[in-house]
């Protein structure tokens, strides 16, 4: 059972190096999370949903978060949801 979860560990850890800034586990459920202090820049923008993309679908997680300091956004993809929001509206709802 041990080595069961240690390999699941760094599967995911394989999987989340460069596409995501932060994965963790609260109240049982899966998160990944991106940070950008803005995303006016296309290719900013473009590279932290990808990075969220390519690990909720190898994750099979349906929803990712980024945080940015004052967009909000829902986008859906075909990997599930991503949610734009500024840290102030992350903290609150944390």
């Amino acid at each position: 059972m041990f080595f069961e979860e240690l390999l699941q560990i760094f599967r995911k850890r394989y999987v989340l190096y460069n596409r995501v800034d932060f994965y963790y586990i609260s109240g049982g459920k899966e998160h990944l999370l991106n940070v950008s202090y803005d995303l006016e820049s296309p290719a900013t923008k473009e590279r932290e949903i990808r990075g969220l993309v390519e690990a909720m679908e190898k994750l099979s997680i349906k929803e990712g978060s980024i945080i940015t300091a004052e967009h909000k956004e829902l986008l859906k993809t075909g990997a599930g949801k991503i949610h734009i929001v500024p840290l102030w509206e992350w903290l609150l709802n944390a």
